[in-house]
């Protein structure tokens, strides 16, 4: 959503109707929550992303931990008829295990593989991750700052993002490249 820039607010601006994005051109408005439940297994999200390759869709979340391999990523099934998350007050997740690399930044899973968008320990280039369970990792090189993960069945494309300011970009790379 295209905001105004330049003010230090967010959010709806009731006196002109428009809504701020606290300097930032374009924002994602939150539509919605989903809570823990006080008994659950206490993730930590830093990170989301949509597999449309699993029947119903799911959800892949994910951990952030700069110093240790266990952060986890879990996966939580969407009901097909509304594309929300499949149930009111109890959602369990479908799937959990940890990553296996310290420094997720982004994460997605599509037909059985999983790709992390890791920063690097020496504060230079980052690195893709491709993995399945049981299986050793793939490395390819990564920008500083990477992010969130997506990908785009339709152009056969993974995209991204950097965080850094001063240095925020948004690119892709085609899937076929990393074969």
């Amino acid at each position: 959503m295209r905001v105004r820039t330049g003010q230090d607010r967010i959010g709806l601006h009731p006196p002109t109707g428009e809504y701020d994005g606290f300097g930032y051109r374009y924002v994602i408005p939150q539509i919605g929550m989903y809570r823990l439940r006080e008994d659950s297994c206490r993730a930590k999200f830093s990170f989301v992303a949509l597999d449309r390759s699993t029947r119903p869709h799911s959800l892949l979340s994910g951990e952030y931990h700069a110093d240790r391999i266990d952060g986890r990523l879990l996966r939580w099934e969407l009901d097909e008829a509304t594309g929300q998350l499949d149930g009111v007050a109890d959602i369990p997740a479908v799937e959990a295990f940890a990553a296996g690399h310290d420094r997720m930044q982004g994460a997605l899973s599509w037909q059985g593989q999983y790709f992390l968008h890791c920063s690097s320990q020496l504060a230079v280039f980052g690195r893709l991750y491709r993995t399945a369970p049981g299986e050793e990792s793939e490395v390819f090189a990564g920008p500083d700052g990477p992010e969130d993960l997506y990908y785009d069945p339709t152009t056969n494309r993974l995209w991204s993002h950097t965080e850094d300011e001063g240095n925020r970009n948004v690119y892709y790379s085609d899937m076929d490249d990393l074969d």
